[in-house]
């Protein structure tokens, strides 16, 4: 049918940075060679790396911004194309993470997840709460 589609990755694979997976990268080069799009999924795939679902006011913006510089040149080095698209690991982002990737110039964002509050488990969010205050 034609239909074109964005993949996200990450720069490290397997514990890796992604250009040492020649295999991995080949595949990655041959899905954009047939017209379709790399975006970014974080650094390291590591939750909470860019926040949480709900809203809590860190990351820091400068925290965020250096992973997403250090994730984007290394995307745009191993496959010598413009990372215009993000999708945050586990759905979680913050406020920072919109303002990071205004100031680097992404020209989408694909974290967002609608969901009722009655879908997050109380549990869920009293570990997440502790996380955050250890």
């Amino acid at each position: 049918y034609g239909l074109k589609s964005t993949i996200f990755v990450t720069p490290f694979y397997r514990g890796q940075k992604i250009g040492e997976d020649k295999e991995y990268v080949n595949l990655l080069k041959n899905y954009l060679d047939n017209g379709n799009e790399i975006g970014m999924h974080g650094y390291q795939h590591i939750a909470p790396e860019f926040g949480y679902p709900i809203e809590f006011p860190f990351p820091l913006f400068k925290t965020q911004i250096d992973k997403l510089s250090k994730s984007v040149k290394i995307l745009e080095d191993t496959f010598h194309t413009k990372i215009h698209g993000f999708r945050s690991p586990g759905y979680g982002h913050n406020s920072n993470t919109i303002k990071a990737l205004g100031k680097l110039n992404f020209s989408y964002d694909s974290s967002k997840m609608v969901i009722k509050p009655a879908h997050i488990p109380r549990h869920r969010i009293r570990i997440m709460l502790n996380r955050i205050h250890m």
